[in-house]
């Protein structure tokens, strides 16, 4: 249950309290996805979604939520600021397949496909013939999916989850190729990124038990068999991480311990032994941030937990900082911990909040760039949202950092995204994670 002794509540979210219940008006008139930054739309805020897609018909007598959590939200809570990223965050990255036809700029592929309808997905940053709109990876498919599912925009869930449909790679069962070509171009990367499938199959157990759509599950069960057989590492259970690594390279930000949790519930095939699985991977990360005198978490690491230059990129400056993929991991353990409440993702958030609070003086807005795994050493350059995003969600643990998290999640909801500031990895974090913090993360009957 929640517990708000003594909370301190920064003066600033009690201005935005008060303002935007102040500025509240009719939504009738505003478009919130063309104007996500208008007051009325931070109290109610329409589905964004194209008319052209077909939403499926969802039963609100199938969803009996669960209210009861472990740890703590920020207080007061800001669903409807999380809500209005959400929507910035649409406008500027999601992309329907019909708009991108009438934009014209696929002219060159679009005679070689069928007309297609009920298509979505997250543009990608700036990467060379990728350009600034051209490309998606598929873990933006799975943070989108996630993110759409917990705001109540199914329209877009299920034009970004048939996009995952349409690029699996024939190699690798239901998992998708990493990186595409907008809807119609060849496949940019050939193979699976791992984190992305467990991504998409947990939002697809999560929907299921939301909406009550069978084939939710069922797909989700056709992506879990793909990662057993190619993302599970026979004999230590670790993950690989994709095609083309090496079994003794692993990502330490792409195991989630919650995915492995429902995997183990609602995987139709007993030999899939997820839950041996979970249970040698939290060991393994455990020993990763042990290896940490700081207790933050490297990039890339081997069996052994020891920080290592990744094959893929083996030039990699930042292999034993938390700098950009290691991000993900208090989000993982902050999710898990708030529904499942496993002391071990506790443990490991602690660490870091602790570590945080020291080397800022309690203060978020003075988080760094980065910081060294081995002495914790911080980069002059201030931290982008990301990782600020990332150790908002690393207090959820304790009530003791509730003064932290509220702090934290006092910039995190304010800072705007928008097309004038793009940059897809901060932006797409800070609307998943604004959303666990700010108590949109309700946990459905069943699960």
């Amino acid at each position: 249950m929640r517990s708000y002794k003594n909370v301190v509540v920064p003066l600033g979210i009690l201005v935005l309290s008060v303002g935007f219940f102040a500025c509240s008006k009719s939504v009738e008139s505003v478009d919130c996805v063309a104007n996500p930054n208008d007051p009325a739309c931070l109290t109610s805020i329409p589905a964004t979604s194209s008319s052209t897609n077909v939403n499926p018909t969802i039963s609100s007598s199938s969803v009996t939520p669960v209210n009861s959590f472990y740890g703590i939200e920020a207080y007061p809570i800001l669903p409807d600021y999380a809500k209005a990223l959400y929507a910035a965050w649409y406008s500027t990255y999601y992309i329907s397949v019909e708009t991108q036809i009438a934009l014209g700029n696929d002219a060159t592929f679009a005679s070689s496909y069928p007309v297609m309808s009920g298509l979505g997905r997250i543009m990608w940053d700036a990467s060379g013939t990728c350009k600034k709109t051209f490309c998606t990876v598929s873990e933006g498919i799975g943070y989108g999916m996630i993110g759409a599912m917990f705001y109540g925009d199914w329209t877009t869930f299920y034009a970004l989850w048939n996009y995952h449909k349409m690029f699996r790679s024939g190699s690798f069962g239901a998992l998708m190729d990493w990186r595409i070509w907008t809807f119609f171009g060849q496949e940019q990367g050939q193979g699976f990124a791992a984190d992305a499938d467990y991504d998409v199959a947990t939002a697809l157990i999560i929907a299921y038990h939301k909406t009550g759509d069978a084939t939710l599950l069922a797909d989700a069960q056709q992506i879990m068999t793909s990662l057993w057989n190619y993302s599970i590492v026979p004999g230590t259970y670790l993950i690989k991480p994709g095609a083309g690594f090496p079994a003794t390279e692993h990502n330490p930000s792409y195991f989630s311990p919650l995915a492995f949790r429902l995997f183990a519930a609602h995987d139709s095939d007993p030999s899939h032994a997820w839950a041996v699985a979970m249970e040698y991977n939290y060991a393994w990360l455990a020993l990763v941030q042990a290896n940490s005198p700081v207790g933050l978490f490297p990039e890339w690491a081997n069996d052994a937990g020891v920080a290592i230059q990744p094959t893929n990129n083996p030039t990699l400056a930042n292999y034993n900082k938390y700098a950009f993929e290691g991000l993900r991991i208090p989000f993982r353990l902050a999710w898990d911990y708030n529904w499942y409440g496993d002391a071990r993702d506790a443990a490991m958030m602690n660490k870091m909040t602790n570590f945080i609070i020291a080397s800022t003086g309690g203060d978020p807005s003075q988080m760094r760039l980065n910081y060294s795994t081995v002495d914790g050493a911080a980069t002059v350059a201030m931290a982008k949202m990301g990782l600020l995003s990332s150790f908002c969600v690393a207090g959820m643990a304790d009530p003791a950092f509730q003064n932290w998290v509220n702090a934290c999640n006092n910039i995190m909801v304010t800072t705007p995204i928008s097309a004038t500031t793009w940059t897809y990895w901060n932006h797409i974090l800070q609307m998943m994670y604004s959303q666990l913090v700010n108590g949109m993360f309700v946990k459905p009957a069943g699960i």
